[in-house]
């Protein structure tokens, strides 16, 4: 993207020199202070600060391009691309042929899926400059993503005729070759270019994506090897050499990556969600004590939430308790909440009651607490108030197993096994790749004598987590359950394929990479 074009004080500066009318003399001034403060914050990183003024500036007056450029300066320092694609899009609206508008329309639109906005943007600066590296990568990735690969390799060889040796060049003309069905072409395509430009973090990226494609773990994992020192902090790259490391057998070295990952002081929810997914997958005894120690003394608040849901959704509320104990009296009500769960598991019923309505009586919607209330509801056989109390968790944490779990349970302990049946399918919609709620769901099923239901549900699951082992054990699981031949012979046979798939599946309805890395197809 270009360098910003911090030309926003002067022209707010000549703005309040040039004669106006009184009647406009505020609002303008209002505007050009507001603007210039929040340029200042945004150098001083405020970003709080700096979004602020220039929403105070905005407010004041929308019809000045170099405003709406600040703000998505801001927006995109902030993290939030979406809007900072829509500030540089109103920006554009006001001076269509504002260089920085444009580059940024045609490059944020790529990521954030307006891919006619972005192709527009890129050919208005081709226009101008027919050999613009950029605004060349842009159509050709767009061209990827269309699947016109003529088109992708005709802009890679512009990019390679202006920057010979491009990086971003060289991996266009590789994932072309590679979604054309020619990956091993793709793949020496990288190779050779490395006696030029060296094993760029770019192009070990690319050769990761070849290789899975080839399925080639040797050369995947040496390369994982290579890219890993290059970037040791790249969370995501270590999740998926880890369930590389698994996959491939090596479970040992898989626990030794996963313990440096959980002592880096990991803080981001998917990365531990998925993390937590490797173990379900791979791992009933993914760390050892010594982790858990650490974990429970010095792991980060994140992590200890995580790893605590992870081992109470596999009924080992003792670990979950060990590692929540040093903060279940802090001012967190989620960690309070959890070692709430964990020591009603345990038998402190009173305690755990305890515990949840006092964070009740701060927050009614918090789930984990009523997770505790509904088990001694049920226990009560007080089933209006669970019930009422498990829709509320539903509600509000549709993504959490354990609330639609608790919701099955009151209408089981009920007797209303229809009405457990359909929160069944209400999870099943809604957490698509969730192995502890299939092997549940196809047990209801089969233990009701639906074992066509339970074969059906499973299936789509195991497509839709087609890379997963589990997934398709527990599909063969449910057929030789129904004693269906043909369904074992099948199931069995996409398990054999999953043993080299090295990847992670992606949800399902995920849109193709837009960008220059990531997954192929």
């Amino acid at each position: 993207m270009f360098d910003p074009i911090r030309k926003l004080w002067l022209v707010l500066a000549l703005g309040l020199s040039m004669p106006m009318l009184n009647s406009c003399s505020s609002y303008l001034e209002e505007a050009a202070e507001a603007g210039l403060r929040a340029q200042q914050l945004l150098d001083a990183k405020d970003l709080y600060g700096a979004k602020e003024a220039i929403t105070e500036a905005l407010a004041a007056r929308d019809d000045d391009p170099d405003l709406h450029i600040l703000k998505g300066r801001i927006d995109l320092a902030s993290g939030r691309p979406r809007d900072a694609f829509q500030a540089y899009s109103d920006a554009l609206s006001l001076e269509a042929t504002n260089p920085e508008a444009l580059q940024a329309v045609s490059q944020l639109g790529l990521q954030t899926g307006f891919l006619r906005e972005a192709e527009s943007a890129a050919d208005t600066i081709l226009s101008f400059s027919p050999d613009q590296p950029d605004a060349l990568l842009t159509k050709g990735l767009i061209a990827l993503v269309k699947k016109k690969y003529d088109d992708a390799q005709r802009y890679s060889e512009r990019i390679l005729a202006v920057r010979p040796g491009s990086e971003a060049g060289l991996i266009i003309q590789a994932r072309t070759l590679a979604l054309s069905g020619e990956t091993e072409q793709g793949r020496d395509l990288l190779l050779d270019a490395t006696s030029e430009v060296g094993f760029t973090e770019g192009i070990d990226l690319t050769l990761i994506e070849l290789y899975r494609e080839l399925r080639d773990l040797p050369a995947m994992l040496a390369t994982f090897e290579r890219l890993r020192r290059k970037r040791p902090d790249d969370h995501s790259l270590s999740i998926d050499y880890i369930n590389t490391l698994y996959k491939s057998g090596d479970p040992e070295k898989a626990r030794r990556a996963t313990d440096r990952l959980l002592r880096a002081d990991v803080k981001n929810t998917e990365t531990l969600k998925a993390l937590t997914n490797l173990w379900l997958e791979y791992d009933a005894q993914p760390f050892n004590a010594v982790t858990r120690d650490f974990l429970a003394k010095d792991g980060s608040l994140e992590a200890r939430v995580a790893i605590a849901r992870y081992l109470l959704a596999l009924d080992r509320p003792e670990d979950a308790r060990r590692i929540l104990v040093s903060v279940a009296s802090g001012f967190w009500p989620e960690t309070r909440a959890l070692y709430a769960r964990a020591i009603y598991q345990l038998g402190d019923t009173a305690e755990g009651v305890k515990i949840a309505n006092e964070l009740l009586e701060e927050d009614t919607t918090n789930g984990d607490a009523l997770l505790v209330r509904i088990q001694e509801s049920i226990r009560e056989q007080d089933y209006v108030q669970a019930k009422n109390d498990a829709q509320l968790v539903v509600r509000d944490n549709p993504l959490l197993r354990a609330g639609y779990f608790a919701l099955i349970d009151v209408y089981l302990a009920a007797d209303n096994e229809a009405g457990a049946q359909r929160i069944f399918r209400d999870a099943a919609q809604k957490l698509p790749q969730d192995l502890i709620l299939f092997r549940r769901y196809g047990d209801f099923l089969m233990s009701r004598g639906e074992s066509v239901r339970a074969i059906l549900a499973t299936r789509r699951f195991a497509r839709d987590t087609s890379a997963s082992l589990s997934a398709w054990e527990l599909l063969t699981d449910m057929c030789k359950r129904a004693d269906n031949q043909v369904c074992i012979k099948q199931a069995g046979q996409m398990a054999e394929d999953a043993q080299t798939i090295y990847a992670i599946d992606p949800p399902p309805g995920t849109p193709p990479t837009r960008g220059l890395f990531g997954r192929l197809g």
